[in-house]
């Protein structure tokens, strides 16, 4: 009988103890880690993937921490950690200076939507975005939630990286535009001694080029307001000024980029 008791009383403490921790757990402030749930939604599919921020982990693979996508799926987003697709990572700090790739796959072409879909002990003054490095756009998604931009059907894997500061050329939430027929791009200083003045004629279709600094132009692309390239103009003689047909664009805003040699210039343009 004193066997049994022992036996019953020892597991009725280990149970009281267990119900106690649960509790303790239960009532406890919970994880505190910085999280940020981000949204991927094609004309085929929706995804989810996480970030989360852990002491124990690095910007590299983590086992335990990181979970590899090992679907095969006809449209998908994911991280890109090492070249290889994360469904979930962790990573040691997200900051300023933090930028986390992300990689898409399309099997259609049209609209996708990439949005914050939560978000947990991030910091009210860290911006959080998602840059398109081929058009050099930085979407604002802690501002507008999402954002939409069509892509070919194809796979783009180094195309898009999520940042949190906007120290790029152009952010395409700004609203900024003149209908006026001449339509004025203004001036960018590209040194202290040399500027390129732009403009868009709507009667002839046509953007003016004055590069009054004589700089070595490497190309003039357009691109719609979704970040989609619409023209690209190379080997662009202006010495003084030039004017550039733009093929008939139909009506709505526009993003107008001149490279030179000492970097590029990004501009919006409304076409009527």
């Amino acid at each position: 009988m004193e066997t049994y008791s022992t036996k019953t009383s020892l597991l009725a403490f280990l149970l009281l103890c267990l119900s106690f921790n649960a509790i303790s757990q239960n009532n406890s402030d919970g994880d505190d880690r910085m999280k940020i749930r981000l949204g991927f939604t094609s004309e085929n599919m929706h995804r989810q993937i996480l970030v989360t921020v852990d002491s124990n982990t690095t910007s590299g693979i983590d086992l335990g921490y990181d979970s590899g996508n090992y679907q095969d799926l006809a449209d998908d987003m994911y991280w890109m950690i090492e070249d290889r697709k994360f469904l979930i990572q962790g990573t040691n700090t997200i900051d300023e200076n933090t930028t986390l790739p992300l990689g898409i796959h399309t099997s259609t072409s049209g609209n996708n939507t990439i949005s914050i879909e939560g978000l947990s002990n991030v910091p009210e003054d860290l911006q959080i975005g998602v840059l398109d490095t081929e058009t050099n756009i930085y979407y604002n998604i802690k501002q507008t939630l999402s954002f939409s931009i069509n892509l070919p059907a194809g796979e783009y894997l180094d195309r898009f990286v999520m940042t949190f500061s906007n120290s790029n050329l152009i952010s395409a939430n700004s609203s900024s535009f003149d209908n006026t027929d001449e339509h004025e791009l203004g001036i960018d200083e590209v040194t202290d001694n040399s500027k390129m003045e732009l403009n868009y004629y709507n009667n002839i279709q046509s953007i003016s080029i004055k590069n009054i600094g004589n700089q070595n132009i490497k190309s003039v692309k357009t691109y719609t307001i979704s970040g989609q390239q619409i023209n690209e103009f190379n080997n662009v003689n202006a010495v003084d000024q030039t004017v550039i047909q733009t093929n008939h664009l139909s009506t709505g805003n526009y993003i107008l980029m001149v490279t030179t040699d000492l970097g590029s210039i990004t501009k919006k343009v409304a076409i009527r």
